[in-house]
């Protein structure tokens, strides 16, 4: 299970969101966002691993989904973050983690990439596609 002492001892960390920013962008949000990631974000308002793996404050994301029109082209689908190398890292609603170029944005390059956040972030140790 995710806790701030995983967390700290794992990524660079951010002080936690507040229910307040996570509302505002759950409400410019086209999913619910999965009850895992709300719990994150009020352990860590977004993170980043040693490697690629960066999860952007909650405040950023809406913008970065409007520019990156994931709701168009990847509907069901929220960017959460990114590989640092051009690959979107994205959440559903039931929680699962996915990447796709962000040059493309389509489903037919969508690839899974954890089954949940702490798949992704413990399981996985926080490696992206790319470093697996």
């Amino acid at each position: 299970m995710l806790n701030e002492a995983y967390l700290r001892k794992h990524y660079s960390v951010n002080p936690p969101a507040s229910v307040g920013q996570i509302q505002l962008a759950q409400s410019q949000s086209t999913i619910t966002f999965p009850q895992a990631y709300v719990d994150l974000l009020l352990l860590s308002n977004g993170l980043s691993s040693e490697g690629c793996l960066t999860l952007h404050p909650i405040e950023a994301l809406p913008t970065r989904n409007t520019d990156y029109e994931v709701a168009e082209y990847l509907a069901g689908y929220f960017m959460i973050g990114d590989d640092s190398g051009g690959q979107a890292i994205l959440i559903n609603g039931n929680g699962e983690v996915f990447e796709v170029g962000m040059g493309v944005m389509s489903i037919d390059f969508l690839e899974k990439s954890a089954e949940s956040l702490e798949d992704l972030l413990i399981t996985q140790e926080g490696l992206t596609l790319g470093e697996r």
